[in-house]
């Protein structure tokens, strides 16, 4: 969606077949937001459990920095509820942060609860004493 978007070419599948040497080949772009490449995954994995192929090629790829920032928004929100969300012009980032408040509202959960899921502190490195 927003390598499409923000490139004016959505069929993105074909073109990097066709620039990878693969011509002649089924190829399909697979487009589900931030798990896009998760569902291209399972759709090569499907594609080799079904015995439509022997081989497939996966690949995933998106590009934002050449972009300018208020396009990227406005794409991001695109993969949300336009009339709910998206249309507001609120950053992606705080509509999911919208959507975990409500969450953690609805089903009387704190913070503490996702603690195992957050990323470990960086790691602290001791402080270095030069001398000159």
């Amino acid at each position: 969606m927003l390598s499409g978007m923000l490139s004016g070419q959505q069929q993105l599948g074909a073109l990097i077949a066709h620039s990878a040497g693969l011509h002649g080949i089924e190829a399909a772009t697979v487009e589900a937001s931030c798990g896009s490449g998760g569902a291209a995954a399972r759709w090569g994995v499907m594609a080799i459990q079904s015995g439509a192929h022997d081989v497939v090629v996966v690949c995933g790829v998106e590009r934002m920095t050449h972009a300018p920032k208020d396009a990227v928004t406005r794409s991001l929100a695109a993969a949300s509820d336009w009339e709910q969300e998206g249309g507001r012009g609120e950053p992606f980032v705080s509509l999911n942060a919208r959507l975990m408040q409500a969450y953690m509202e609805e089903h009387k959960v704190d913070n503490a609860a996702f603690a195992p899921f957050a990323p470990p502190a960086p790691f602290a490195s001791p402080d270095v004493v030069s001398s000159t």
